[in-house]
């Protein structure tokens, strides 16, 4: 068995308490000892900081970037600006969804040489780098078009979370004007003295940041955040806090909603393949008859669930028709206990179209519990 991937913050979890576990290679936090409950209260009430080092940033850039990764993403990054950012999917030719991923525009791009900065997940990293190198090779694009450079060992990434977020970057950051105001977008800044690219966005539904700095001053970042957040509430929190709360905006995660069998169309998200691009993109013509009902593969379709009562349910059981047969219809791919909403939430995929507030049945422990369809998000954060 190989040794398991290190962040930059390794030895700080474990010196603090961390219950580390693998995770996608690595050894990650799980949680640290004020428990997951509290660092989900902490995230939506105050602030909660993520060590995210394990996410894989590949950068690309040159003459043809732009173009390039419009191929390849189902986004329209062609109005793109400096300092944008850009939820997409990848997908291969087939339709079969490689990952999701966020696209940054280097702020400091120049049109002469476009950057951009790619983030894909942990567990599917590797599988990104080599399609985005698979298709360069395929058109034989020099370095000078395009150059892909991973930058697995060469950054740490954190994620600061929840309403005080912006506060706390405030007293970090040298310039308060060089805080994001704008969903999804991005701008360099001096954190404590050091270079690093900041975003607003995260995966939690609240409002917050994320930092791309250098990996040798990843750690004196992590510690001088906690320090200046402390009275803002801020608090580390590992994964098992940031599944729940990623779980209860209705965000979803690859290899659960989104895999080679269910497609971005039935995942629910449509509205991020961009069918109207001006070029062709990887993936287009099999997802669009995904969208009009003319795929050979079977169609599923993702739902939201949410149990008055009952015990917790889990990714893998199975649902049910409230009906005198009670019929398989289905399986649940991403549940459990939302301490938010004090009540059990789950999504899934069924093989019909239920209405909202109709009524199913999951298994849990051999025994079955009923469920209500319902709309997402679970949870959204209060409007200021």
């Amino acid at each position: 068995m190989s040794e398991l991937l290190k962040t930059p913050l390794s030895d700080w979890h474990k010196a603090n308490g961390a219950r580390m576990a693998e995770f996608a290679g690595y050894s990650m936090p799980i949680n640290y000892p004020a428990g997951a409950l509290k660092e989900i209260k902490a995230v939506r009430e105050a602030a909660g900081l993520f060590d995210i080092s394990h996410m894989r940033p590949i950068v690309v850039e040159g003459l043809s970037a732009r173009s390039f990764l419009n191929y390849v993403d189902t986004r329209d990054l062609s109005r793109m600006k400096p300092g944008d950012a850009l939820y997409g999917i990848a997908c291969n030719d087939a339709g079969e969804p490689i990952d999701d991923l966020i696209v940054y525009q280097n702020p400091f791009s120049e049109k002469e040489r476009e950057s951009f900065l790619v983030i894909s997940n942990a567990s599917n990293g590797t599988q990104v780098h080599r399609h985005l190198c698979g298709v360069k090779k395929a058109f034989d694009m020099p370095d000078e078009h395009v150059k892909i450079e991973d930058g697995l060992d060469q950054y740490g990434f954190l994620s600061l979370q929840g309403p005080n977020a912006e506060k706390i970057l405030a007293k970090a950051i040298h310039l308060e004007e060089a805080i994001p105001q704008k969903y999804y977008s991005c701008q360099y800044a001096l954190i404590f003295g050091y270079f690093a690219l900041v975003a607003k966005t995260g995966y939690t539904g609240e409002a917050g940041f994320e930092i791309l700095c250098d990996k040798e001053v990843t750690q004196e970042i992590w510690a001088k955040l906690l320090e200046v957040g402390e009275p803002y509430g801020l608090i580390p929190c590992g994964l098992a806090s940031r599944d729940t709360l990623r779980l209860e905006a209705g965000m979803p995660l690859f290899g659960h909603e989104m895999d080679a069998d269910h497609d971005p169309i039935m995942a629910g998200l449509g509205k991020y393949v961009n069918f109207e691009k001006p070029r062709y993109f990887l993936g287009k013509w099999s997802l669009k008859n995904v969208l009009e009902g003319k795929s050979s593969k079977p169609r599923e379709y993702l739902h939201a669930f949410i149990m008055e009562k009952g015990r917790v349910p889990r990714h893998g059981d199975k649902l049910f028709l409230k009906d005198e047969d009670n019929l398989k219809i289905g399986k649940l791919t991403s549940a459990g206990f939302s301490p938010t909403l004090e009540k059990n939430i789950a999504m899934g995929y069924t093989d019909r179209e239920l209405s909202f507030d109709s009524e199913v049945l999951i298994e849990i422990g051999g025994k079955l519990y009923p469920a209500t369809v319902t709309k997402l998000p679970f949870y959204k954060k209060a409007k200021k």
